[in-house]
């Protein structure tokens, strides 16, 4: 799914069938599309942080889908009033960082030094290799025991080799200097993802909206096909499912909840 999904169901739901000019309440509407308050909130800094709207189809689609045409009208609007509202408030502001603190990557944490991780492997070679001196060389047939001991010590020196030690050092330091560039790497996609102004991630997403449904032909012909209605062109049924969902919107929702972006995108970036 594209992260501008989760905007177009939201913005659709609240621009929806292009409106007029009665209004409702904001927590009235939530109500009659059976919305708790802190659903709702908490569905709208989740559909904008992962780009999912999941949750907020499953609780309030499909009693949006089964309000009379006559009362949509007003729902829509008192919805979109109550999330222009919640979206620029205070409260969204702290869930917004609360949900972007909680995914930020930790950067990766080491309880010993490269020394001491060198000297702790050291310690631990020498350490195996005694126990086998005194568990399992006295196990062995007589015959066998010395060329088991001269290998113990060949392993032995080696442990004590300072090359050997140098190129242990060598392979801890690369590998916790690639964790660090991962950790690096990882921080820059999230405060790219999840910038910490909330503002700019819902520029973003409204402009990916607005980029999404503008060239959708919603004259295009459809046909039955294993009991399915899909488009008769090619080129359309291999479009996005977000440019399917503005088609299947139709054209008056679609405009209605383009102004609906473009006005919100004004003073965002005005």
């Amino acid at each position: 799914m594209r992260p501008a999904t989760a905007l177009i169901w939201l913005v659709l739901l609240l621009a929806g069938c292009g409106g007029g000019p009665a209004t409702m309440d904001g927590t009235a509407a939530l109500q009659r599309v059976g919305l708790a308050e802190t659903d709702a909130q908490r569905y709208a800094v989740e559909s904008l942080a992962t780009g999912q709207a999941y949750g907020l189809l499953a609780a309030a689609g499909r009693a949006f889908k089964a309000l009379p045409d006559d009362e949509r009208s007003g729902v829509i609007h008192g919805l979109a009033g109550w999330a222009r509202s919640y979206a620029e408030s205070g409260l969204f502001a702290d869930a917004y960082a609360a949900r972007r603190g909680s995914s930020m990557p930790a950067p990766p944490e080491h309880t010993e030094s490269v020394d001491e991780a060198v000297e702790r492997w050291n310690r631990e070679g020498l350490e195996e290799l005694e126990r086998m001196r005194r568990s399992a060389l006295p196990m062995l047939p007589e015959a066998d025991r010395a060329e088991m001991l001269e290998r113990l010590e060949a392993m032995e020196a080696q442990y004590r080799n300072p090359e050997l030690l140098a190129i242990q050092r060598q392979g801890i330091e690369m590998e916790r200097a690639e964790e660090r560039r991962s950790y690096e790497a990882a921080l820059a996609r999230w405060a790219a993802e999840l910038p910490e102004d909330p503002g700019t991630l819902i520029a973003q997403r409204l402009h990916e909206f607005l980029d999404t449904c503008a060239d959708v032909d919603f004259d295009a012909e459809l046909v039955e096909r294993y009991g399915r209605l899909r488009f008769a062109n090619p080129d359309n049924e291999r479009r996005p499912w977000a440019w399917k969902l503005c088609f299947r919107a139709g054209a008056a929702s679609v405009e209605a909840a383009r102004r609906v972006a473009t006005g919100w995108l004004e003073d965002l970036e005005g």
